[in-house]
Parts: structure tokens; sequence; C-alpha cells
């Protein structure tokens, strides 16, 4: 079986290295000259909460992929999804699989191209970054959630399944898409926190605070209903917590209490400080975008988005009172 990574920085490049270090004969593929050349150079070396190692795959630029492939992992941004889809669109066997990695909503793009039987969504629960050319970290083992957007099971994910257990906990998902929209909470939510570039508890010590991240949560939750969405929990908060059907203090109890609960995190600021060009556009922009497709005004979203690219485009400063600017919308 041929196989191929695409994307191969924080999240690809973990995963992707596992599976090379089980003995699988996974091909890369990057766009980023510096990071490809390192490998090519010196290997991978991935960083594990416990355990460090170095891995020497073949990776290639894109233009250097040929043949066709049974098996493509899809880590780029969400961005790129549409380029890479079209890109691989003949280098695909019949019944190849496609799976992506990635954030946001990109399931539905994948299965509009391959149909949705050998499409594969993915949720990665992982705190990682890429260190340098070359050199990726994880601050968490992670874990996995797969599944078709349909909910079913097929030979193939139970192949995919028995794969991915083997180097990371995976389990396989029957409400993928719910899965994936309350993932999408959480990675916006995250965002959020980034402009402001403090922990989650102390940006929640404000009773404003409290209210805008109930509120902003809670609007994510609304088109996330509107496009017929089963919320599940996740390990951290319970989605549906955040319905509109419950009072604001309700929903800010909610957060209170995520205050008390929070673990603690490595580094604030997230892509964002490091000044490097996120995928913000492929998260809350695709909350907007969505919104817009169903009739759900994202007004929350939309200021926030605001923020963040101003600050992205280093038109102003990270800080607290950024959020200032959010309290009335």
């Amino acid at each position: 079986m041929r196989m191929i990574l695409v994307g191969a920085g924080q999240v690809g490049g973990i995963i992707g290295g596992r599976l090379v270090r089980a003995g699988h004969d996974l091909t890369f593929c990057d766009v980023d000259r510096e990071h490809v050349e390192a490998i090519r150079r010196a290997g991978l070396h991935i960083d594990l909460p416990n355990d460090s190692f170095t891995v020497t795959p073949k990776i290639l630029f894109p233009s250097e992929v040929s043949g066709r492939f049974d098996l493509v992992f899809m880590a780029v941004r969400s961005e790129g999804t549409k380029d890479v889809l079209e890109a691989l669109a003949n280098r695909l066997t019949d019944d190849a699989l496609v799976v992506s990695l990635q954030n946001g909503m990109n399931l539905p793009l994948v299965a509009d191209r391959v149909g949705a039987d050998r499409a594969v969504g993915a949720v990665v629960r992982m705190r990682s970054i890429k260190v340098a050319p070359g050199h990726v970290r994880t601050y968490q083992n992670g874990y996995l959630y797969i599944g078709h957007i349909h909910g079913q099971r097929t030979a193939q994910l139970d192949s995919l399944h028995a794969m991915l257990d083997a180097v990371m906990p995976t389990k396989i998902a029957d409400n993928m898409y719910g899965v994936m929209w309350s993932k999408l909470t959480f990675t916006s939510m995250r965002m959020l926190s980034w402009i402001a570039d403090a922990k989650m508890p102390a940006i929640w010590h404000s009773e404003a605070n409290r209210r805008l991240f109930a509120q902003f949560i809670t609007e994510i939750v609304k088109v996330g209903e509107a496009a017929g969405t089963r919320l599940e929990k996740l390990a951290e908060y319970d989605p549906n917590d955040f319905h509109p059907s419950r009072s604001i203090e309700q929903r800010m109890a909610t957060v209170e209490e995520m205050a008390r609960t929070w673990k603690d995190e490595r580094e604030t600021g997230g892509g964002l400080k490091r000044g490097e060009k996120t995928e913000v556009d492929g998260i809350i922009g695709a909350v907007i975008r969505a919104g817009e497709r169903l009739g759900v005004p994202t007004p929350l979203c939309r200021a926030a988005l605001k923020v963040y690219l101003a600050i992205e485009k280093r038109q102003r400063m990270i800080g607290m009172r950024n959020y200032e600017e959010l309290y009335n919308c």
C-alpha cells in the first residue's frame, strides 16, 4: 500500500513520525523548503512528553510527487484543502482513502471530492508546536477520533483505526461531524484567548470576560445547531452547556467551572504570539461563513476575527485590552 502525508508540520509530523517509527512506509510531502531540507539532512526530530526520537522518512516537494496512492493523510492548513485535493485528483487509486488531520470543517470538502466512504475526518487532541525546521514537539501524547461523515463503519475505516491505534490512542466516532463541531468551539475559543496572551484562568478571572467567552461559544453552538449538528462532550467541557436555551448566568457559571479545572498551559498566545500566519480564517472564519449560509448572525465571531487579523498584521498589540471592544457585540 502506497501512503503519503501532505503537510509534515507539528500535527502531520508527529503522527506521521509515529507511523514511520512503527515501520510503515509513509512518504512525506511539504512546501516548506527549510523544513524539507532539514529532514533530508538530519531526519525529523520529534519530542513527546516522555520520549524523543528521530525518523528519516522520504520527503518530497509537491512537484516531486509521482505515482498513485492508496492512503493520503492531509495535514495542511484549512485554506490549502482545495488545492491539495485538486493536486491529488490524478494521484489516487480507485478506492484510495483520504484522511483529514486538519483543524476546521474540511471533511465535507473531502467527501464531496472522493465520496463519503473514502473520506475520513480526524479530530486530533494534542498540543503541539513546530520548534524549528526538522523539529516538532507535543506537550501531550494525545489521542484521535476518526470517522466518516455519515457515521457508519467501513472495512477501510477499521483498517485505518488498527494502524493509528497502534501508535496513538484512537477511537472511531459514529458522530464525526458532531465531534468536529465540538472541537471547533474549542479551537475558536483558544484563538480568542491568543489575542490576550494570558492563561485561561487569568482571562476568566474577569466577569466581563467570562460573559464574553460564554457568548462567543454560544454563537458557534447556534451555527452548529443550524447545521444539524449533535455536539459531543469534550474533555475540557460540554459545548451543550453553552446552548442558548440556558441562561447567560448558567453559561457563565460553566466558564467559571472551566477556570477552576483548566489544566496548566505550556504557552500562551499560540502562533499569533510567534508571529506566524495562522489558520484563523479556516476556524473562526469557517463559523462566520457557515452562519451566512444558514442565516445565523455571528457578530461576535466577526468582531473577534477583525481584532485577531489586526494583531496578525501587526496593526495592534496583543493584550487583555483587546477584549474591551468585543464586550458590546
